[in-house]
């Protein structure tokens, strides 16, 4: 990584520093690869009297400083210190703790579509950096008013899956958090999700008895509708068991 103070001269006589990144970096305001990074900072160009002349060494100085500061930045972690993880790509964390999780549970279905809901609400990219408040509210907006599911793009998500979106959102920057990618959660500042009433349907005593002496095309799938009914099993559950 190599950055580097560049200078570009401004219509209105002055010149505007930034900062020229190789290879690009994951922009924190607009999550787009990017190479600049502008300071913000002018240089009056030509300085008219000593005041100007003044002003631009010290601005020029502060540049060179920022410019350093980004570059140990990115290097230190070859030297031993600790890199921050500010551009680096939470979607890709995002997706090794979807890995990581769909192995030690049997809930694959519920971390594929979290991760690829969060996935379209950031449109493919987050960095580590973007993870503020302001983020995590307007995806909590979004799977209360405007999600949509995977698989069926005009249907809702219910509110049982809004809520296991969120926290499983939340488990992952909370490990990331944890392992120094991100400084501070952004949801400890953020009012969560409440969790839904369920409403779980039972079969009588009648209907598991009529149930039981239903044909179906085999054996298996009448013994484990019955297992089902009498554990509380979901069918999903019950098939990775065969």
């Amino acid at each position: 990584m190599k950055v580097t103070l560049r200078k570009r001269a401004r219509a209105n006589g002055k010149i505007a520093l930034f900062l020229d990144y190789y290879p690009p970096i994951i922009s924190p305001k607009t999550g787009l690869s990017t190479r600049w990074e502008y300071l913000e900072m002018y240089l009056y160009n030509p300085p008219r009297d000593e005041f100007e002349k003044k002003h631009n060494r010290e601005v020029e100085m502060m540049a060179r400083a920022i410019a350093s500061e980004r570059q140990l930045d990115r290097i230190a972690g070859r030297y031993g210190y600790q890199r921050s993880s500010e551009y680096d790509d939470f979607l890709e964390f995002y997706r090794q703790q979807m890995e990581k999780k769909s192995k030690e549970t049997s809930n694959h279905g519920g971390w594929v579509a979290s991760f690829k809901t969060f996935e379209m609400f950031v449109k493919g990219q987050c960095s580590f950096g973007e993870l503020k408040p302001q983020l995590i509210n307007d995806y909590k907006d979004f799977l209360l008013n405007k999600a949509t599911r995977i698989n069926s793009p005009l249907m809702r998500i219910s509110d049982s899956s809004a809520y296991s979106y969120y926290n499983k959102l939340r488990a992952c920057v909370r490990e990331a958090t944890a392992m120094g990618h991100v400084k501070q959660n952004p949801f400890d500042l953020v009012k969560g999700i409440s969790q839904p009433e369920t409403y779980r349907e039972f079969l009588t005593k009648e209907e598991l008895i009529r149930l039981a002496n239903t044909s179906t095309p085999t054996e298996a799938m009448k013994n484990s509708c019955l297992f089902s009914a009498l554990t509380g099993m979901r069918m999903g559950d019950i098939m990775s068991l065969t």
